[in-house]
This record gives structure tokens, sequence and C-alpha cells, in this order.
């Protein structure tokens, strides 16, 4: 009945970038595409009859158009690899 390994769908000329059970993370990284003027959207399989944030009853997957996937993943790994520069804050 429950599918314990939940994937993405497949949409016509959408891919999944990014599969998640945290909130932020989706929303972090459809806000710095969107920054980047990459079209996005994020398709949430959360269970809203339960209160949980961290399991397969919580994913959420984050979508591009297709001519937009190699520019995107490109994007989330300089995203992933940034470094926080403190020296702005002073």
């Amino acid at each position: 009945m429950f599918d314990n390994n939940p994937s993405s769908h497949h949409i016509k000329d959408w891919k999944c970038i990014l599969s998640t059970n945290k909130v932020f993370e989706a929303e972090m990284l459809r806000n710095y595409l969107l920054d980047h003027e990459i079209p996005c959207n994020i398709l949430s399989k959360k269970d809203s009859a339960y209160v949980v944030d961290s399991s397969n009853l919580s994913m959420l997957f984050v979508y591009v158009p297709t001519e937009y996937e190699a520019k995107a993943v490109e994007i989330m790994k300089d995203l992933e690899n940034a470094e926080i520069d403190s020296s702005d804050d002073e």
C-alpha cells in the first residue's frame, strides 16, 4: 500500500533535480534558482495528516524545465559549495 522508496514523477518537459524531506532545502533551492531566472516548481508529497518532517511521508521534489536542467544543476552545485563570507557582516 505505501511506497517505502518514494520517487519523483515523470512530468513531460520537466526534470527533478532535488528530492528531500526538508522544506527549507527545497525552498532555498527554489528561491536561488528563481534569483538566477530559472523557472522551477516544488512538488510536495507531504501528507498533511501526519506531523512528520523526516520520513518518506514528507518528500518534496524540485523540478525545472528540461532545457534548464544543466544550468540548474550547475547552480545547485555552486550553492552547495558556497562559503559564507563573514567579512561582509563587519
